[in-house]
């Protein structure tokens, strides 16, 4: 059988739905802090990742969002060794890298995901 080239087009068209449904799948089913992810980013906050695919779901690209408040040391150890003081609530931060020299000042956290379920991007002073 010979396949024509608009059938070899769909056939990897479909593949390609496949594999970003896959991805997507096996980023979801991983344990907290259990991610692929380079060292560099596995020094960042242990959380689970949370993607957004486009209409077509040909790519898949991070929401990246912006939390600004106070930085703090954490009072819960178990719930992260950081904590941003929003106007609206806390969020526990996991980390290995040193952001010491910003706790007790103003700073824009930058994550991907949800409140519930992110990825800590970077914190820096406002």
């Amino acid at each position: 059988m010979i396949m024509t080239k608009k059938e070899k087009q769909i056939y990897i068209g479909v593949a390609g739905v496949l594999v970003v449904i896959a991805l997507i799948w096996l980023f979801k089913s991983k344990p907290v802090g259990q991610t692929s992810q380079s060292s560099d980013e596995q020094a960042g906050a242990q959380q689970t990742i949370q993607q957004r695919t486009t209409t077509d779901a040909s790519t898949i690209a991070p929401a990246l969002n912006t939390w600004d408040g106070t930085l703090k040391m954490s009072d819960n150890s178990a719930k992260g060794n950081l904590m941003l003081v929003t106007k609206d609530h806390t969020v526990y931060l996991k980390t290995s890298r040193d952001f010491s020299a910003l706790v007790g000042k103003e700073v824009t956290v930058v994550y991907t995901g949800t409140v519930d379920s992110f990825t800590l991007e970077n914190i820096s002073a406002k």
